[in-house]
């Protein structure tokens, strides 16, 4: 949402697999009355296989929720060829880049950068991986609904 408020003429969806938070954030973005946000509840798993959201997206952003092999088959299936996952991730993202490139690159991505991010107020630093699409996510990717995460690649 914070990227929506500084660049408002951007289109938003936002993935929220807990009602709760689908629900809070709903209220929120008519609180500050954004336009062009799209509020999608569900698991990123289904949603990477549905037809109008599979390769439709620019860009998808992450935080850090799981590991990158995982994060991969949540995210890439979304993403178009041409465009970029972008994934927050802490201290430990280069043995995960170490461990998971490969996984990345079976998922049509290609690590292109990191930044190093300075989290204000709280004095932490966190990383963002840069990885652009570059070919089609096969078909079987994503897994069903938990197997990624039960069962990572």
């Amino acid at each position: 949402m914070p990227i929506k408020i500084i660049c408002s003429s951007i289109r938003l969806s936002l993935l929220e697999a807990r009602k709760k938070k689908t629900i809070f954030l709903e209220k929120i973005t008519e609180e500050i009355n954004l336009q062009q946000v799209k509020i999608l509840n569900g698991r990123a798993e289904t949603f990477g296989k549905g037809a109008d959201y599979r390769e439709k997206y620019d860009i998808a952003l992450s935080r850090a929720v799981a590991r990158l092999n995982v994060l991969s088959e949540y995210c890439l299936p979304l993403v178009r060829v041409g465009g970029l996952l972008v994934a927050q991730k802490g201290r430990s993202y280069k043995e995960e880049i170490d461990k998971d490139l490969k996984i990345v690159q079976l998922l049509g991505g290609e690590l292109i950068g990191v930044e190093n991010v300075r989290i204000p107020f709280i004095n932490q630093e966190r990383y963002f991986l840069v990885i652009k699409k570059i070919k089609d996510t096969p078909s079987k990717y994503p897994r069903k609904e938990g197997l990624p995460q039960k069962r990572p690649l």
